[in-house]
């Protein structure tokens, strides 16, 4: 490769980040005009889990469903350490290299329902789980369900946490997708452990937090 045109593929590479900043807050201008239909577009998403981060004073992000690593990219400098588990070898191995530079984020492959109770003991401060482990026809190994969300929540939520907030995305599947339970059971499961916290849910993300004197605001772009 000549010296040129390394020059100039690094300049596209220094651009990529700005012209993906462009390319969301467009995407999400657009949904607003549209009166935010389903789904969310990326950006809610990232914004959402920085508000709830600041919020709730997350030090560690644990993350099921890797796919392509846009969400460890954005909060790569958000938390101290970052965990991210990918079913697909290949989707693994492509985050292994891109966060190679990045020694407190942690990619992990395996099926979340048997990774996460790995990692859980490890998780010694307040904690954000995004919960986005589903398996996807066009690109992702098919796992032995379409969610495993169920055992992942169970699995949290009979940890010795303290503190954490969970989010999970695609909330609209959930009662209507295999595998998905209903939101009324997700609730049942809260209160089969006792756990302190409220659910609600916005811009199809379910939100699962310690009760707030006041009710977050819900950034949507």
């Amino acid at each position: 490769m000549s010296h040129s045109t390394q020059a100039l593929k690094q300049r596209w590479n220094d651009r990529l980040p700005l012209l993906k900043a462009i390319r969301d807050r467009r995407s999400a201008l657009k949904w607003v005009q549209q009166g935010c239909p389903l789904p969310a577009p990326h950006l809610v998403k990232k914004t959402t889990v920085a508000h709830y981060a600041r919020l709730f004073h997350c030090r560690l992000f644990v993350e099921t469903g890797t796919y392509y690593g846009e969400m460890v990219g954005f909060v790569r400098d958000k938390f101290d350490r970052i965990y991210t588990i990918e079913i697909d070898a290949t989707l693994h191995q492509q985050a292994v290299k891109r966060f190679a530079a990045s020694k407190h984020i942690v990619p992990l492959h395996g099926d979340s329902a048997d990774v996460l109770p790995r990692i859980l003991p490890e998780l010694k401060l307040p904690c954000l789980f995004w919960l986005d482990g589903h398996s996807d026809s066009k690109v992702t190994t098919r796992a032995d369900k379409i969610t495993p969300i169920t055992e992942e929540l169970e699995n949290i939520f009979a940890s010795d946490l303290r503190e954490y907030v969970i989010l999970i995305d695609d909330a609209r599947y959930f009662g209507k997708l295999p595998d998905y339970p209903t939101l009324e059971a997700v609730e049942s499961q809260i209160k089969r452990f006792d756990k302190p916290l409220v659910m609600t849910v916005h811009n199809d993300i379910v939100r699962i937090h310690p009760p707030k004197e006041k009710n977050p605001i819900y950034l949507k772009a």
